[in-house]
């Protein structure tokens, strides 16, 4: 640390001043602790005091003379622990050269100084104590109190926190967590002036004009809706329109996997419906509805700009003549999608397997719960 320190700038001198005053009296602290106590005349104990058993101090002195041989065997010690350890924090090979001779330098003096501090300061150190004790007496404040003091302040900035982020209503978890998601996509576009710039948009044919106007209704059927399941209901609408639209732009299986997922959800969200006690409809204030309606258009519009900046961007072909190069020379298949799923990306396949599994299972458990039958009143011996 010396050698990296002494630089000559007054920065590095005032670090290197700090570190040698710190090392000094982490020698004080360890004399006090591990020295002191083995000095000076005996004491009488509450308990005759013994020699520990030889597992007691079996372990340091194998700690112990371990470093000792490392320090002894330093060339050994380098080229299979230190030189290894340095070369991967640095990323190069970085040739360790530490011996156990010492080398005429300015970290060789600041080591001898930093010794003679602590063992000066260890001589001093009843005398120190009595100073701090005076100092912090005098002053009413001291590190301990503080420390004491900002531990209280940081748990009761917890309790204060958790009453009001975690107090155990979903609708506040999810207007927190869809409020952090429209800042994190929105606020980066403005400061750093990164939004898309207005596309042009193409020209429609009649069938898709018919399924975006689809989507649309669907939206605004799940705004409009009156009660609960009416809304999902609508929302399934709008999931099946943008699936149809997958299909129509030439990507089959991800238009079938859409199905699938807002078939799943529709029908989840229903027995779900069927056994939470809820209300039909939603009664809430419009107020708050309004700021519901105001964090779900600012994240969606928030995906929306991002995607459509991706878009915006230089499109890169090398992922797409990868795959159109080795798709039939290595998985020796002809449909290009197939190979990625099965084949270069079978563990993501295996996940979504795996997830579509857990929803039948769930869905075939909530299917299979029924209401518990009321006990009848009349007792044992009542006809």
């Amino acid at each position: 640390m010396y050698y990296a320190l002494a630089r000559g700038d007054v920065w590095s001198m005032a670090v290197l001043a700090t570190a040698v005053l710190g090392n000094g009296l982490m020698f004080v602290i360890g004399f006090a602790v591990a020295l002191k106590p083995f000095l000076g005349a005996p004491v009488e104990t509450p308990k005759h005091a013994h020699e520990g058993p030889v597992l007691l101090w079996l372990g340091p002195l194998t700690l112990a003379l371990a470093g000792l041989g490392a320090a002894i065997f330093s060339g050994v010690s380098h080229h299979f622990f230190s030189s290894p350890m340095a070369g991967a924090v640095a990323g190069t090979p970085v040739p360790v050269e530490i011996t156990v001779v010492p080398h005429a330098g300015a970290a060789l003096y600041l080591s001898l100084a930093t010794i003679a501090l602590g063992i000066v300061l260890y001589l001093a150190l009843d005398r120190l104590r009595h100073a701090m004790t005076t100092v912090l007496n005098a002053i009413g404040w001291g590190p301990d109190q503080g420390f004491d003091q900002v531990m209280r302040g940081l748990v009761r900035m917890a309790n204060a926190v958790t009453r009001h982020i975690h107090n155990g209503r979903m609708e506040v978890y999810m207007t927190v967590t869809f409020a952090g998601i429209a800042a994190a996509l929105l606020l980066p576009m403005w400061l750093f002036g990164e939004g898309p710039s207005w596309p042009a948009f193409p020209e429609l044919p009649f069938y898709e004009w018919t399924i975006l106007v689809i989507a649309v209704i669907g939206i605004g059927a799940v705004i409009s809706a009156k009660n609960r399941l009416t809304a999902i209901v609508s929302l399934g609408i709008q999931g099946f329109a943008v699936a149809v639209i997958f299909m129509l732009l030439g990507a089959p299986d991800l238009s079938f996997t859409q199905f699938m997922v807002e078939t799943l959800s529709v029908v989840i969200l229903a027995l779900v419906m069927t056994r939470l006690r809820l209300s039909p409809a939603d009664h809430r204030p419009t107020g708050e509805k309004l700021v519901d309606m105001a964090i779900a258009g600012a994240a969606g519009a928030g995906f929306g700009l991002a995607l459509l900046k991706v878009t915006q961007m230089p499109f890169n072909t090398e992922l797409t003549d990868f795959f159109n190069t080795y798709a039939r020379a290595i998985a020796h298949g002809r449909n290009i999608v197939n190979v990625i799923i099965v084949d270069f990306r079978g563990l993501d396949t295996l996940g979504e397997i795996a997830v579509v599994m857990v929803t039948g299972l769930a869905i075939l458990a909530l299917i299979r719960i029924r209401k518990p039958r009321r006990e009848t009143a009349a007792g044992p011996g009542e006809g």
